[in-house]
């Protein structure tokens, strides 16, 4: 990662919303570091009047249930989901918004909005005194040519961006598997503010990972991860913008039943790519099934076969932009 995007990262998570000591680990009071026991903790939705929030919260929904289910400690039940509907956006209910927060201490909040909405919304937390943990920006974009959709220089259709605290706050690898299991063309970067491990662990995994990638990790002074599938690391690196001459190695990918990983069992799957968002943005929110790689920049990127053009076009959220955020108050 270069010097500016760094600063870029600091600017947007660390100007006053969020500091990297004091973030409270999802664990029960008492409890040492290796205790199985996960406090669900409360949580709540905010929707900020976008096309894809039905969408967004049967995702949220379903990820609330999976989580409590999957710890099986009666004790720990979760509180209802609590949602809020902006059902005229936040730039009309900003003070609504700021009240809301600031009467809500000790929860972790998942929200979805449009962009203009996004940075007031930064500032809102902010005064709040709250903590931004993630934000992501997502794409979807409708291609004319379904030939072009699978060419080498062609963009995925669909497209995530991530700056987080770490990975145990970002939902990417919770969200490859069920877009692959939709057929969707992809990509997924996410930048973390917390540095890489230097002392060269390799990655603690995930059930929730998918095999189907190929993953790699750069030889630079900051830890970079890349995990391809459809495409070469090259192709991989040019769809994201990287360095195509940047050197890698591949590694083995993580495998279910590594030391560091919660897991949770599953019955759900999403309807579409925006129902996958909301579930795995959810998770990451509660501390739950998160890849735990050590590295300060991670990609995804996903070709979809031919034959599954029709999947893509197919899809009711064709062409949208809007942001979602996973914040602590």
């Amino acid at each position: 990662m270069d010097v500016n995007r760094r600063n870029l990262m600091k600017g947007i998570l660390a100007g006053g919303t969020l500091t990297m000591c004091g973030i409270p680990r999802l664990t029960t009071a008492g409890m040492g570091p290796d205790s199985d026991t996960v406090k669900i903790r409360t949580c709540a939705l905010l929707l900020g009047n976008t096309p894809v929030d039905d969408a967004f919260a049967n995702g949220v929904s379903a990820a609330y249930s999976v989580s409590s289910a999957g710890i099986g400690n009666a004790s720990a039940q979760p509180t209802p989901l609590e949602v809020v509907k902006l059902k005229s956006g936040l730039l009309v209910k900003v003070r609504q918004v700021s009240e809301l927060l600031a009467t809500s201490r000790g929860m972790r909040w998942v929200a979805v909005m449009d962009d203009a909405s996004a940075a007031v919304f930064t500032e809102i937390v902010r005064t709040a005194g709250g903590r931004l943990l993630s934000r992501g920006t997502h794409v979807s974009s409708r291609n004319v040519s379904a030939y072009s959709a699978f060419q080498s220089d062609s963009p995925p259709l669909l497209r995530h961006l991530w700056a987080s605290v770490s990975p145990e706050q970002s939902p990417g690898a919770i969200l490859a598997p069920r877009l692959v299991g939709n057929h969707k063309s992809f990509s997924i970067v996410e930048d973390f503010l917390g540095e890489a491990r230097s002392n060269g662990e390799t990655s603690s995994g995930s059930h929730l990972f998918a095999p189907v990638f190929r993953s790699y990790e750069s030889t630079g002074p900051l830890a970079t991860h890349l995990h391809c599938s459809g495409v070469s690391v090259s192709e991989g690196c040019g769809l994201l913008g990287w360095n195509r001459s940047q050197r890698w190695t591949e590694f083995s990918s993580p495998r279910d039943g590594d030391e560091g990983t919660q897991t949770v069992q599953e019955n759900w799957h999403p309807a579409n790519w925006v129902e996958a968002l909301g579930y795995a943005v959810t998770l990451a929110g509660l501390g739950v099934g998160t890849l735990q790689e050590y590295c300060a920049r991670r990609g995804f990127v996903y070709r979809a076969r031919q034959g599954e053009w029709r999947n893509m076009y197919e899809s009711i959220f064709s062409e949208e932009r809007f942001t979602s955020f996973i914040v602590e108050v």
